[in-house]
């Protein structure tokens, strides 16, 4: 029987993909390895491992066309005692999610399980294992890189590839990905040669080209005249050692995020010191501009140089709206270049799309290291801290 051939995006994870398409940002935030299994009828509604023994070390998540591979390691250092490994539960958030806690992505299970020493049977062991998700490039999913991880997997590795290999393993991964590229291919022909192609070669636009010499492959992005001839233009598709490639010269701070953009480019962006800052409506004050009015009572008494009876100064009236001050050491951010998203809380529940969370200013003092949150009125909610 195949690895973990159990495997399946759970009813959560399937949520949180839903919201990443419709535009917020999803980031794999960490990997837990356990012991025992359930039914893999039941598998889908899991949210946490049946039996759950040790944290595992996220250590990179590589982007190909048709789908996404997060590369989990686990290691027994520390580890007192042995298990059998039958799960292995990957919990993502979303950035601008309303509860910005871990939730379960996806469940791979194994009922005949791997056996995991402890440390003092087998020291060193390690053990690395691909989850693969079938997504497209254009999914952006981010991934907090744990910095414990290493590659080292000697022993095992050689039974993971002869795993990979297996045409057996993975059958409805292997059915889906034949699918996807069924599809691409009907979108444009496939013609083998030798060599790269050249300008004289007649294709349209979305054509593909494979070089079996080099196992390269070529796609016609359209074609041009010059000097009166038809030329056709060809670009070079992307490939895994190329991804890779890539994101080997890719250079980054501790605690960076190897990230796809836009234009498909791999860049670092840090999503390590994300931060959490709770506020009730009675943690709003005056801003830092308002200064208090002495009434005309006072006033005129201290002229006549009686004091006594004279009331204090009026109470703020909330024209010049409000503001919390949050401290660097709660914030976290080292600079104005950050991102965040503002909760209403109504009724227990966080809200983003309120009046009073959309129109949450939050201002980065350079000199104080404070971050000011300005708002109208006052209203109890949270602020979410990224980058």
């Amino acid at each position: 029987m195949a690895l973990f051939d159990e495997s399946t995006i759970v009813d959560s994870g399937v949520e949180l993909l839903n919201a990443q398409l419709a535009g917020q940002r999803l980031t794999v935030t960490s990997a837990y390895a356990g012991t025992g299994y359930v039914d893999k009828e039941l598998l889908h509604a899991q949210t946490e491992l049946k039996d759950q023994r040790q944290k595992t070390v996220l250590v990179s998540l590589e982007s190909y066309e048709d789908h996404k591979r997060i590369r989990v390691q686990l290691s027994n250092t520390g580890l007192a005692q042995g298990y059998t490994l039958n799960q292995l539960l990957i919990n993502a958030v979303l950035d601008s999610a309303e509860n910005s806690e871990e939730t379960a992505l996806l469940i791979m299970q194994d009922p005949k399980g791997i056996e995991i020493p402890s440390e003092s049977e087998s020291p060193g062991f390690e053990l690395e294992i691909y989850c693969v998700l079938l997504v497209t490039n254009k999914l952006q999913i981010g991934l907090i890189v744990d910095p414990a991880g290493t590659v080292k997997f000697k022993d095992l590795k050689r039974t993971m590839e002869s795993h990979d290999m297996d045409k057996e393993a993975h059958g409805d991964i292997r059915q889906a990905l034949k699918e996807v590229r069924e599809a691409a291919e009907s979108a444009g022909k496939v013609r083998p040669g030798e060599g790269p192609p050249g300008p004289e070669l007649e294709a349209e636009a979305g054509d593909r080209y494979f070089d079996s010499a080099a196992g390269r492959e070529y796609i016609c992005t359209g074609t041009q005249e010059e000097d009166g001839e038809r030329r056709t233009l060809w670009k070079e598709a992307a490939y895994q050692d190329d991804l890779e490639a890539k994101q080997d010269k890719i250079t980054g701070t501790p605690g960076q995020v190897p990230v796809f953009n836009e234009e498909g480019d791999l860049e670092a962006q840090d999503f390590s010191g994300s931060a959490v800052f709770a506020f009730a409506a009675e943690d709003w004050g005056p801003p830092a501009s308002w200064v208090p009015e002495e009434p005309e009572e006072t006033q005129a008494a201290d002229e006549a140089g009686e004091s006594g009876g004279a009331e204090g100064p009026p109470a703020y009236d909330g024209s010049l709206g409000y503001e919390i001050a949050i401290p660097p050491e709660t914030h976290k951010r080292k600079s104005g270049d950050f991102g965040f998203q503002v909760f209403h809380q109504v009724e227990g529940k966080y809200i983003t799309n309120t009046w009073a969370a959309l129109g949450t200013g939050a201002d980065y003092d350079g000199e104080a290291g404070t971050v000011t949150l300005s708002s109208a009125d006052p209203y109890p909610g949270k602020i979410l801290f990224v980058g």
